[in-house]
């Protein structure tokens, strides 16, 4: 301190005259470096002690203590303002020390915020207005494989896969003052390949609305988008599946439907606004039918598991169809179930179409041997269970091939269709009448009380078989019946034999001069 001021009063001798006109030119320094370096007080002993070397030395008459008034004034002036100044300079310094540490905690605040931004999972960066990087984190370099120093300057473009630009963009360029956050779900070309993320963008204006700076941060939403898209994949397909137009569905709630797919108009000819909120006894041809299904379905539905059955619905025209109903409880305790139908009426139309065909004789609708085979095992056992008896009557045509080769094969199958209703309209409800092939039939008499009781329904075929039957306006023909019968249980138990003894049977009548009957002789024991 003192050093200071010998230096300042050195100065002041080696560079001005005593009686230089500002005799506090060396002191004023001396005293401002003391209050800024040493403090209030030493700025003050050194404005104090300056002040009576000038009074003493500087200031006429020199070297003298006496009174000197103008001096008194430049002195306490002098002393006044290093007073004001060393006050100015202690606040100043104390608005330093303010701003100081202000920078340090800030300093410190930054370090702390980065190393909050580098040890987070998300991708957080900072982006100028044109797209180009000013920060990005650890993880961020992680996931895209780079470092902080490639990506700082460059454009964000290359990471982004090159289907998603242009809606990131268009996104991005929605940023304004007024909307200054958009979320931006696109894929992203990482280290580990094409992943989805979710990249929250949130821009930054000047006090003009002009954008100046991005920051975003993203997070790898990869697992859950994928489940996501294949949600809105499942939810698609049951869209589609529910509105189709082939398989009709109801959802029901205590025996109420709630709704209806696309197919059910259709289904049943009612519009949806139509049947919605009613219950579903409209649907069945009778109180029966409904009750039925009702107690067989719903125990189950309500048991957790599933019916399905065949039933016949009645559409709104008052037509029957064959659907095949498949139902199932809904989670929840709202009674509710779902009831999914698809028509059969086309189905069973051909099943019994095929079956027909299978079956049954093309050109007279007869059964044919498949048919017969098994109505002729049905009645033996029926037989067998009652102690009836049964007759295996073998038919053959006299004179058939003659007329066919006469007058063509449409008059020979004319006249077989004629015969066929003849003996269908001879027998009983009971017996079969079955086509073999060719001008051969089976007619199969069951449920018989006697053995003798064939004769009187051979009667009848006979003497229809025997009528002329007209084959065009001009002609009419006549044919004859060679039959051959056996006998249950008298000849055989079993229907192969039994079919082989009436044919045996048969070519007995022929040989014995046709249009006769001949009965099958061996009997079994």
């Amino acid at each position: 301190m003192l050093v200071i001021f010998f230096m300042a009063l050195t100065l002041r001798f080696a560079l001005f005259p005593v009686d230089a006109p500002f005799p506090f030119i060396t002191f004023a320094p001396a005293t401002i470096i003391c209050f800024y370096f040493l403090g209030i007080r030493a700025g003050i002993f050194i404005a104090g002690l300056s002040s009576v070397t000038t009074y003493y030395v500087f200031i006429a008459p020199h070297w003298v203590w006496s009174i000197k008034p103008e001096a008194n004034v430049r002195v306490f002036g002098f002393f006044l303002c290093c007073i004001l100044i060393g006050y100015i300079i202690r606040k100043l310094q104390h608005k330093q020390e303010i701003l100081n540490n202000n920078f340090l905690n800030l300093k410190q605040s930054e370090q702390q915020y980065m190393k909050l931004l580098e040890d987070q999972t998300e991708l957080i960066s900072r982006l100028n207005a044109d797209g180009s990087y000013i920060y990005v984190n650890e993880p961020f370099c992680r996931l895209f494989g780079v470092t902080r120093e490639e990506m700082i300057g460059k454009v964000w473009h290359p990471i982004v896969w090159h289907e998603d630009v242009q809606i990131i963009n268009e996104k991005l360029a929605t940023l304004s003052r007024a909307n200054p956050v958009v979320v931006i779900e696109n894929r992203i070309v990482t280290v580990y390949g094409v992943r989805w993320a979710q990249f929250t963008n949130r821009g930054f204006f000047d006090r003009f609305g002009k954008l100046k700076e991005i920051q975003s941060v993203g997070r790898d939403i990869n697992d859950q988008k994928l489940a996501e898209i294949k949600l809105q994949q499942l939810s698609s397909e049951q869209s589609i599946m529910l509105n189709n137009e082939l398989v009709g569905i109801f959802k029901l709630q205590n025996k109420t439907i709630v709704w209806v797919n696309n197919a059910i108009p259709s289904l049943i000819g009612y519009e949806k606004k139509e049947i919605e909120g009613l219950g579903t006894r409209f649907l069945y041809p009778d109180d029966e039918t409904y009750n039925k299904l009702g107690e067989t379905a719903y125990p189950l539905l309500a048991a957790g598991k599933t019916y399905r059955s065949q039933q016949t619905l009645l559409k709104k025209n008052g037509e029957r169809i064959w659907v095949d109903m498949h139902g199932a409880s809904l989670p929840g305790n709202n009674n509710e179930s779902l009831w999914i139908m698809i028509d059969l009426s086309a189905l069973k139309k051909q099943r019994e179409a095929i079956e027909a065909m299978a079956y049954h004789d093309v050109l007279t609708g007869l059964p044919n041997r498949l048919l017969l085979a098994d109505r002729l095992e049905q009645a033996l056992a029926h037989a067998k269970r009652n102690s009836k008896f049964v007759a295996v009557c073998y038919l053959d045509l006299d004179g058939f091939k003659p007329i066919n080769d006469t007058y063509g094969h449409a008059a020979g199958d004319k006249l077989l269709a004629h015969i066929a209703r003849c003996m269908q309209v001879a027998t009983r409800s009971n017996d079969t009448v079955s086509r073999l092939g060719g001008d051969e039939f089976v007619i199969l008499l069951t449920n018989l009380e006697t053995i003798d009781e064939y004769k009187v329904v051979l009667d009848r075929v006979i003497s229809a078989i025997n009528q002329a039957v007209p084959i065009d306006a001009d002609t009419e023909v006549f044919v004859t019946a060679s039959i051959g019968i056996s006998i249950y249980p008298s000849n055989s138990d079993n229907a192969d034999s039994l079919l082989r003894f009436a044919d045996e049977a048969m070519y007995v009548s022929k040989r014995s001069g046709r249009n006769c009957i001949s009965l099958y002789q061996n009997t079994i024991n």
